[in-house]
């Protein structure tokens, strides 16, 4: 038969497992959810940037020739397309 003292000392053991599982976890999700976090948070930079390199890419190749379409008459800008 088991004493009354082994089952305490194993009560108590298992307490302090609970614990630390319990902390684990908590440290593990935090570490996903600040893992994603700083993901998204890098691709939206990343996204920002890169879409403001093909806007400048974009704009000085197409800005002047929009520019100078939007001056010239109708006929003009569908005889120079």
């Amino acid at each position: 038969m088991v004493s009354k003292l082994a089952l305490a000392r194993f009560a108590r053991k298992d307490f302090g497992r609970l614990l630390l599982r319990t902390l684990m976890k908590f440290c593990g999700a935090s570490m996903a959810i600040g893992a994603f976090v700083g993901l998204v948070g890098f691709s939206r930079a990343f996204e920002d940037e890169l879409l403001g390199i093909a806007m400048l890419a974009g704009l000085t190749v197409e800005a002047f020739p929009a520019w100078r379409g939007a001056r010239l008459s109708p006929v003009q800008a569908l005889r120079h397309g």
